[in-house]
């Protein structure tokens, strides 16, 4: 009987030490204290990892529709709906007469100076949504297939031609500046400016031998997507002061977030974009989109090396590329990546050349 005790004691005090040391675990396991909710948007939202910046003012379905600080007039302007990443083609006929190929490290008998030289300007960025196009496999989201009769890998010259949309900004005179020293001719589509200095560098860009292209005076979504005759309207008044300041008119447009971006949808319906384009196209208009991207309009301020890497990466195995880029104030990066950008493609054996009706082009959209 008392060794039986003696086992249900020993039992009794084992589970005992069990349960104290149990116990004694948890409490020295504290549950982290929640963290209360401010109510703001998180360090990566704020600086446009996961969304729009705050201070850009750009909420749900208002993205490319905000105003944009970039203009030299400041004019309320949207930015490209662009991809994340971007290429693919679609060609016309041969370019013209396309310029020799630039050897970087020619540059300084070709220039007399070695290259960019000078701080470059300040600018401005803003964010733009990335939902038109998915460039990667070149065609839309929409279930377009890009107009294109060349396809990658295609034998043949190659040539990049260089487009810079939403100028003329202050960042405009850095661009032309290092397009000058490296011998390098491009296009600029630009917006509406009243302003003396916006006068001045469509000036500018034509006596430097650039190509202008007509990109909308206002670049207002919800202005000139209501209806064919409200882009119509839109596009003469650039028509118009383009002529009035440099003497000519421009037959060459890319529309604001390409051919078939979908923001016009909630201003002109779903079938705008196929009206406007037929009708443009009628008038003997030609229009481009891209089959390269820059990027630089997927952040308000794009990181530099990824500027230049989405150009290196998209343009591989292509033998005529469009290349995306902005002229807005803000987008420092842009300028700052020009030079490495125009160094890398002519190492990859590229000329440059202007557009222009009857070249190569790419559509996302068929008339």
């Amino acid at each position: 009987m008392k060794v039986k005790q003696r086992r249900w004691i020993l039992a009794g005090t084992g589970v005992m030490l069990t349960l104290l040391l149990t116990a004694a675990g948890l409490a020295g396991c504290k549950k982290p204290a929640p963290v209360p909710w401010s109510g703001q948007p998180s360090a990566e939202s704020r600086d446009g990892k996961q969304g729009i910046t705050a201070d850009m003012g750009l909420k749900g379905e208002e993205r490319g529709e905000a105003a944009l600080p970039g203009s030299l007039d400041g004019t309320v302007r949207t930015m490209e709906e662009e991809p994340e990443l971007g290429p693919v083609w679609i060609s016309s006929r041969a370019p013209s007469a396309p310029q020799r190929n630039l050897e970087p490290h020619s540059l300084e008998s070709e220039t007399g100076d070695g290259g960019v030289s000078g701080p470059l300007a300040a600018h401005n960025g803003t964010a733009s949504s990335a939902e038109t196009v998915d460039e990667e496999n070149g065609r839309s989201k929409s279930g377009d297939q890009p107009d294109s009769k060349e396809l990658s890998g295609a034998s043949g010259p190659k040539t990049a031609f260089l487009t810079f949309d939403d100028g003329p900004s202050g960042s405009t005179p850095a661009i032309l500046d290092i397009l000058k020293q490296y011998g390098v001719k491009a296009t600029f589509f630009v917006n509406g400016s009243n302003s003396a200095e916006g006068k001045a560098m469509y000036k500018k860009i034509v006596e430097d031998g650039h190509k202008l292209g007509n990109h909308t005076f206002s670049h207002n979504y919800n202005q000139i997507y209501g209806s064919v005759e409200a882009f119509e309207d839109d596009l003469k008044k650039l028509d118009d002061l383009l002529f009035e300041t440099v003497g000519f008119h421009t037959d060459i447009i890319r529309f604001p977030g390409g051919s078939n971006n979908h923001l016009s949808w909630k201003a002109g319906g779903r079938n705008v974009m196929k009206k406007i384009t037929r009708e443009m196209v009628s008038q003997g208009y030609q229009y481009f989109d891209w089959n390269v991207s820059s990027t630089d309009a997927a952040a308000p301020v794009q990181d530099r090396q990824a500027i230049i890497d989405s150009v290196m990466e998209n343009s591989r195995g292509k033998s005529r590329i469009i290349v995306l880029m902005h002229d807005n104030t803000r987008k420092k990066t842009t300028v700052e990546a020009l030079p490495t950008v125009i160094e890398k493609l002519s190492r990859d054996g590229y000329s440059f050349d202007v557009l222009q009706r009857d070249s190569f082009t790419f559509r996302f959209l068929q008339p």
